[in-house]
């Protein structure tokens, strides 16, 4: 079991750098047409590093349900992804995190530990 959580923070860094990637990618995006879209991406290094780091997540969620429950790791991958992604973006890019988000990533990170109990 602790082999499939390891494989789980694997594809959790591995998400974070998919996401982070691509949004860096489609800044500055010409999506005047489906060409320049498609020319724009083959050319883009944040595409590409988006689009490999996607692969290690694939694999890395395959490893991981190979020995975890699907109802678990999906719910914990999704849910980890959120919290970690909404903390990058709150210290590096000054997004603001409400009470109610707060409250909302407290939640979250409670339903994390319930559904991973007992695995």
């Amino acid at each position: 079991m602790i082999k499939g959580f390891a494989f789980l923070i694997v594809a959790v860094a591995a998400n974070l750098v998919t996401n982070f990637s691509l949004k860096a990618a489609v800044r500055s995006l010409d999506t005047s047409s489906v060409g320049s879209v498609i020319l724009g991406l083959l050319g883009s290094p944040w595409a590409w590093v988006g689009g490999l780091s996607g692969f290690v997540l694939l694999g890395a969620f395959m490893a991981a349900i190979r020995v975890l429950p699907l109802s678990v790791a999906y719910p914990v991958l999704t849910a980890i992804a959120i919290v970690v992604m909404t903390g990058v973006e709150w210290w590096f890019q000054g997004v603001h995190i409400g009470i109610w988000k707060g409250v909302g990533l407290v939640m979250v990170i409670v339903g994390i530990t319930l559904v991973s109990a007992n695995v």
